[in-house]
Formats: structure tokens, sequence, C-alpha cells
């Protein structure tokens, strides 16, 4: 009897003391956390027991060993964040099937097995629950070594603390694969942070501006979930038979972010984003349960199937191609950054990023101009015929001298700070070679020509940025063949890249495709534009989407992404060091360094059926330390409602401009040049500039510090004290005190 009541009142006392245990406590609580946690009934009961492995002075790391579950503890806050929910799986309403082992799982991977097929598991069914893993002290932290022993492979996972929050890393290079299986991916914990039902927030996603995914949005099909790689899709793995079904937007920053219940965290992708995806699902369904959660997962070999010719079933097994090598990381790591402060918002968790990418260089202070962008285009090529016999002319759209016409036409009417692009406008281009040695068309002007102008920008003080690329080439040409000097997809065959057939939402096969230059090349290229600057004159270069992509060579001794990253900052750094400024559009993060402009930041996201609302947390990162505009809006939305969401997103204004009339583009392949003619758009320009003008004296070099937009009204706060209120309404409105036009901004 005194057995039974003992029990009973340990029972009691384990209950109490798992009340304390909350995920994220909505207000500051400086007590320590439960060290024990017991969730469930009968058989089904669950007791998780903390030990501290780690602290400082801001963070406390402590580890249950039965589940290998870590919890991170904010002195600071008390927040309390664990890497897993420390529940019974019974106790979720929603779980079903795998569901209910995978969110006992730091690791769910994807190998390929003996037979050369793709099987998934994860570390809980694999390992943990076999007891086939071992814990290791390391300095400010703790390892867990998961043996995955019916596949033979052994994959240790690391945390550490840091000053402001827990470095998680998957170390690859001490990763065993004595077996015959092979890993190709992993998502690595899932469930950190994960929001239940009862919490309030919402998750931070970087496509494009910026996106939020509310907690229990009530978006539960077990499909509907949120899956894209950092840094954009990687040629190397595309197949023309990928479908094209919208537009999308690119992730460009490696991070991703949580608010729960008044505070958060920036969670940054310190080593491995070139070959990571994001992934995001709100509570509800089966395969999640009652979480929202946001996590990685990352390819450490890259495997891709294609069906074999023939297959008549769905059950006949696809060819398989493996890349000959993993990936060269050292490992697989994810910092998190946790906030100090009660208020969280997306725009302090950028701020949060600001000072990660300051510190580290890949962001400096710039003077901040708030220009006006112009995009010009020299020539096309143009289908014409003679006697009934085709052939390929050059059409002149905008001459050099026309161009200096134009500039000073904007200059005269008010728009006194222009920073221009040109493109189009060297041999290189119509010869379809690689652009490195951008000899200026005759066509145009020459270089006769093309020197007036560039002497007419520098009186004028206006930065002339020519177009250039060393990663695309379409024929050989310039010293480079399209055989030896390009990288290999999945199949190792050369990398094509078809342009999109906007009709069928398919790459268009019967258009010539572009291949992309192995990046153990890309030195002898920057040779060439070093020595086409110093021939021609020029002084700043313009690098489009496709000379900034990033992509694997996947042949023997092929470069990988997270090579190929590397060798694009180095390269682009040597031209720095020439002397060449660099206007890049949209580049990814690790760019930002070597980039003195940026041009097409999205304003908007991909508009994923799971999100709840775009937000400016690109622009919040990037404002008042990086001059950027956006997309040259006559080619994208020319609306007022663009133009005032470029003014609420702090984003300057770019036009595509050409001379002649749209006529002279039928029968090309630039036919969405239409809109571009510019006596149609030259008055709106300087009456836009002249609202750019107005707020960008404002705010300055000031950056974003809040963010808002409720019923048709936004309002942008900055670190100045200036706030701009948008309003989009087709009525005036009054916002603290403060009236605001329809279709107008104000600023206070």
């Amino acid at each position: 009897m005194k057995k039974r009541i003992l029990t009973v009142l340990l029972g009691v006392v384990l209950l109490l003391s798992s009340v304390a245990a909350v995920y994220a406590a909505p207000t500051a609580d400086t007590t320590a956390p439960a060290d024990t946690i017991v969730s469930g009934e009968g058989d089904n009961q669950l007791m998780f027991t903390f030990k501290e492995k780690a602290s400082n002075s801001r963070f406390s790391l402590a580890m249950d060993e039965e589940s290998t579950y870590v919890r991170l503890t904010d002195k600071t806050t008390g927040q309390v964040w664990y890497s897993n929910p420390p529940i019974a799986p019974t106790e979720d309403p929603y779980l079903q099937e795998v569901g209910k082992t995978n969110i006992r799982s730091v690791l769910q991977i994807i190998f390929i097995n003996s037979q050369g097929m793709k099987k998934d598991t994860n570390s809980y069914v694999a390992s943990v629950m076999k007891d086939a893993y071992t814990i290791t002290d390391v300095k400010d932290g703790v390892r867990v070594d998961y043996n995955f022993k019916e596949n033979k492979i052994t994959i240790p996972v690391q945390y550490t603390l840091t000053e402001d929050g827990l470095k998680a890393e998957i170390l690859y290079k001490e990763m065993k694969e004595e077996g015959e299986a092979r890993l190709n991916s992993v998502e690595f914990l899932n469930y950190f942070g994960a929001a239940g039902e009862k919490d309030e927030g919402y998750m931070v996603v970087p496509d494009g501006s910026g996106a939020i995914i509310n907690f229990n949005n009530g978006k539960i099909v077990d499909s509907m979930k949120y899956k894209k790689p950092f840094y954009g899709t990687d040629q190397a793995l595309v197949t023309t038979t990928n479908l094209v079904t919208s537009r999308s937007e690119n992730i460009t920053l490696p991070v991703f972010g949580m608010v729960k219940n008044g505070y958060g965290f920036l969670a940054e992708v310190v080593s491995g984003a070139e070959t990571a995806t994001l992934n995001a699902s709100t509570s509800g369904n089966r395969l999640i349960g009652a979480y929202n959660i946001i996590f990685t997962g990352s390819d450490y070999r890259v495997a891709y199937e294609v069906p074999m010719a023939g297959q008549l079933t769905s059950d006949t097994k696809d060819a398989l191609f493996m890349a000959e090598d993993p990936t060269s990381l050292e490992s697989y790591a994810v910092q998190y950054h946790f906030s100090d402060k009660a208020n969280t918002s997306y725009t302090s968790l950028a701020g949060i990023y600001r000072d990660v990418l300051t510190e580290r260089g890949w962001l400096e202070k710039d003077e901040i101009t708030n220009a006006f962008y112009a995009e010009f285009y020299g020539a096309v090529t143009k289908k014409k015929s003679f006697v009934g016999i085709l052939y390929n002319a050059r059409e002149t759209l905008t001459s050099f001298e026309q161009a200096q016409a134009i500039l000073q036409d904007l200059q005269d009417g008010g728009v006194d700070n222009i920073k221009a692009q040109y493109l189009n406008f060297a041999n290189d281009f119509f010869n379809k070679d690689i652009e490195i040695k951008l000899a200026p068309s005759g066509s145009l002007g020459g270089k006769k020509g093309m020197s007036a102008l560039l002497g007419y920008a520098d009186e004028k003080s206006i930065d002339m940025a020519v177009a250039a690329d060393f990663l695309t080439i379409k024929t050989g040409g310039n010293g480079y063949s399209t055989f030896w000097d390009v990288a290999d997809a999945i199949n190792i065959s050369p990398i094509e890249v078809y342009p999109v057939s906007l009709n069928g939402n398919t790459f268009d096969t019967s258009k010539y495709p572009y291949k992309l230059i192995d990046a153990k090349k890309y030195g002898d290229a920057i040779e060439s534009l070093k020595a086409s600057m110093n021939k021609n004159g020029y002084k700043a270069y313009y690098f489009d989407d496709e000379a900034v992509q990033l992509y694997s060579d996947l042949a023997p001794e092929g470069y990988q992404a997270e090579r190929t990253s590397a060798e694009q900052v180095k390269n682009f750094a040597a031209l720095v060091e020439a002397g060449a400024k660099i206007t890049m559009s949209n580049p990814n993060a690790y760019l930002f360094s070597v980039a003195d402009d940026l041009v097409n930041i999205p304003v908007c996201s991909s508009k994923e059926i799971l999100f709840d609302g775009d937000i400016p947390f690109l622009q919040s990162v990037l404002r008042g330390v990086k001059n950027f505009a956006g997309e040259s809006m006559n080619i994208t939305d020319v609306s007022d409602e663009s133009f005032l969401r470029h003014i609420e997103y702090g984003t300057g204004i770019r036009y595509a401009l050409i001379n002649a009339e749209s006529e002279a583009l039928l029968n090309t392949d630039h036919t969405f040049l239409y809109s571009a003619t510019y006596t149609n758009f030259s008055e709106q320009i300087k009456e836009r500039y002249k609202a750019v003008k107005t707020y960008g004296d404002a705010v300055a070099d000031s950056t974003i510090t809040d963010h808002s937009r409720e019923n048709g009204v936004a309002i942008t706060t900055y670190s100045n004290g200036k706030k701009v209120y948008v309003n989009y309404n087709d009525k005036a409105v009054t916002i603290d005190g403060t009236s605001v036009d329809a279709m107008s901004f104000a600023i206070v």
C-alpha cells in the first residue's frame, strides 16, 4: 500500500512539474523550465528528463538522452525551445502512420539502396528505437551519432551554444557509409520550435520579397506544404519535361524565421544552403500533427529518377542517375539567432540578419542614392525575307546616340540621379558567344559612339553599366567550346536551358538553348572582361538573372553548387579589384559583397497557397545599406498600385527603355519589350521620380524598423523616425492623425 501511495505521489509531482514546460511563454519568465516532462497515459506514457549539457551567459542547452531531444532555454527572456515537442504521439489528435515517428525524429533521410532504389526512414525508427546511437559531450554542446544499422550509415549531429543562439550541424565529413546504401538527402530538425494550436504567430519565408504563414491557418491538406530550394533552381537537375505552372520567385536569402507568442528566432543556413531546401507546413494534417513547422533539408549526394523508355506501369523501376561524389561540405549547419525582445516582428528578424551580414562582410553600408534605374536595349535579331528567302537581320532599338538623347531628356525633366544598364549592344550578343569581349556593335554606333555615350555619362554623373555574362553560352566562340567547356547535368550530358513557352507553360525545345560554363573556366573569362574594360573604357558591368544563377556541374571532377558559388564570389571580386562597379539582377546573398547595385528585386512573393501575406523582408534586410530597385515596371506592372508597392517597400523604380516603336519587335524573341518605347513613358517616369525623390529625401539612408498593412493602408517605419503611409483604397483615409489621399502616400 505504501509503495502504491508513493507511486501516485510521484506521478502527481511529475505532472505538476510538466506544466511549467511550455514551448515559448508569452511573457518573460526567468524561472528554470521543468527538467522532467510526462506525457500520455498507461503504455503510451513517455517521460522526458532533460540534463544540462552546456551553458553561457544567456542560454542553457539540455538533452533528454532517451529520445535525443534537445532543449534551449533563453535565460534573458525565459523562452524554451525544443527540437521536438516533448509529448507522446498518442496525445496528438491528428498524427497517423509515419507521422507518429517523424515527430520523434531529428533526422528524416532518403537513401539509395543496393538495388539503386530510393528509400526513406528516420532517426527514431532506424536508430533511437534500436538503441543504436551514442551521445558525447563536446565543448559548449553535445554530439549524437545516429547509427542507421540496417543501412550501415552513421550520421553525427552536433549542437553548440553561441552568443546569440544555437548552432546545429550534420557533420558530413565524419559520416560513415559502410555498406552498399548511399545517403541521398536529409531533413533536419523538422520540429525545432514547433508551434502548437494554442500558440499565436507566424512563420517567415524569404520567398521573393518575403511572405508569412500564419499558425493554424486551416490549410491542412496533406499535400499542402511549402518546399523550395534556396538560391533558385539548379539547372543541372532540370529536364525539358518539367512544367512551369506559374511565375515563381527565388529564395535569395538562406534564412527562415518564426515569431511565436511575441518572441522569435531567425535561422540561417551557414553551411550548405547551395544544396538545401526550405520547408514549411501548418497544423492539422495527419503527417505533421497539431504543429506548425518550418525547417530545412539538405542534399548530401544528388540523385535523380528518370522513367525508363517503354514504361507501362507505375511500378516499373526507374533509371536512377546519382552524382559520383557527395557534397564537399565539412558539415551542413543551421545557426539559430534568438530575439531578446517581447515584441519581435519580421522586420526585427530582418534587422538581426542585416547585422549578421554586415559583421560577416556580405553587406557594407553604401551611400544611398535613391536613384532612377534605366534599362536600355540596343538591338535584336529579327527574321526578314528577301525574294522569299528568310534571313536574320539586326534591328536597332536604341543606338548609343539615342540612348544619350533619352538620358538628356530625363535629366532636363528633373530626373537628376540616374543609373543605367545597357543590354544587347555587343557583337558577342549577336554572335551568340559568351559575352566577355564586348566590342560595341557598329550598327549602334561602334566604339566611337559608345565612347561618346560613356563620356556623356561621366560628365553627368550617370553610372552606365554594360551587360556582360561569363556563365552562359549559346554557340562556340571567344575561345570557348559548347562541348568541352560546359557543365554537365545529372545524366552526364551538357546542361541545356531552353526558353519557356508562355502558351504551354513548358520549355520550348524548338528554340536554341544556352549552356552553362564549367566553373573552372571562370578565371579566363574574367581576364577577358578586364581586357575589355581597358580597351573600351568600361567602368561598370551589369549581370542579369542568367549571369548570376547558381548551378552544379555533375560530371566527374565537376564542381557541385557549393563550390560553384565560391568560384562566382572569387571571380566577381576579381572584377571589383580591377576597378569595375557591378550591378546585379536579384543575386543570391553570397554575392551581395561584390555588387554595388541590385535590380529586379521583387516586391511580392510567389503567392503560394500556404502563404497568408507578402512582406518586405528582403527590403528590410537591404534598405539603408545597399542601393536597389525593382523590376522594370513598364514590363511587369506599370499600375499605380505597383508604384505604391515600391514606395511601401522602399524599393527604387526601374524602366526598360527603347527608342524604337513597338513594330520593330515583330518577328523577334524580344516581344516582351512592346511596352518599352521611351516616348510612351517619359512623362510618367518624370512624375514618379519626383515622388520617389520626396520619399528618398525623407528616409535618406535609414533602415526599416517596422511594417504593417491593414484595411488597404500600409505603414512603413524607418530608423530616423519617419513613417510612410500608403493608401491603396479608392477613398482618402486618416491614420494616426495623418490624411492620405486615395491611391497615394504621405510621409510624416
